[in-house]
């Protein structure tokens, strides 16, 4: 997801096809907006995508509801006053369009998408914090965290916080009980089993990457990958 190459996934669609159930995604950089604001899109490379997904990213900044600004600029002014409505129902859909905010202190996002989608933008997590987040965590993903670090942690946070969303509950009733794991056959990518999704259990796909000290991710629903 960075400006260049660095940090896409790189595979060829024989690769992907290999995979067989599996949908390899890239996110592409599509331009630099005059507004201010940055575009990508997510497109699957084994086929033709069936899922179109478009990410904006723009500075966030003090005193400015920038994740109101970018749902205006790109779903419209309707759009806007629905998602900042006390009814607003989640996964937010508006008009057919499903969407997604996060923002941190320097990066705002909106993901956009076909099918229900969620999306998480995190900081990288001090190393002194690490210990601190341990009841977020399950067994398996505290050993990951061991092995790698703070890195993982924040992958594994944006994983569980865009799958909640996509699913509906956020991180309701905690982070912990949002299951996820590394996809080793899909670098970038981690899957998220949401307990008490809005449909009842649920599986999800996640795609992430780090742009400097930001790690955005976004999530679907896994049945979407294999409905095609």
């Amino acid at each position: 997801m960075r400006r260049g190459s660095q940090g896409l996934v790189h595979t060829t669609p024989t690769d992907a096809c290999r995979l067989m159930y599996m949908q390899q995604y890239k996110l592409v950089h599509v331009h630099a907006s005059s507004r201010n604001f940055e575009k990508y899109q997510l497109f699957g490379i084994c086929h033709p995508p069936f899922m179109k997904t478009e990410i904006f990213t723009a500075p966030s900044g003090p005193d400015k509801d920038v994740g109101a600004e970018l749902v205006a600029r790109v779903l419209g002014a309707s759009a806007r006053r629905y998602f900042r409505s006390p009814n607003r129902q989640f996964p937010l859909a508006f008009n057919g369009a499903y969407f997604s905010v996060s923002h941190t202190a320097s990066m705002t996002a909106l993901a956009v998408s076909t099918v229900p989608i969620g999306i998480d933008v995190e900081c990288r997590i001090a190393t002194d914090a690490v210990a601190l987040m341990d009841w977020a965590l399950s067994k398996t993903e505290r050993a990951e965290v061991a092995r790698r670090g703070p890195e993982e942690l924040a992958e594994i946070w944006t994983a569980k916080e865009a799958a909640g969303k996509a699913a509906g509950v956020g991180l309701q009733p905690t982070p912990a009980g949002i299951l996820t794991m590394a996809i080793s056959e899909l670098p970038g990518h981690r899957s998220a089993w949401v307990p008490d999704s809005s449909d009842g259990p649920a599986e999800f796909t996640t795609c992430g990457s780090w742009q400097g000290d930001q790690h955005l991710r976004i999530a679907w629903p896994t049945d979407t990958d294999n409905a095609h």
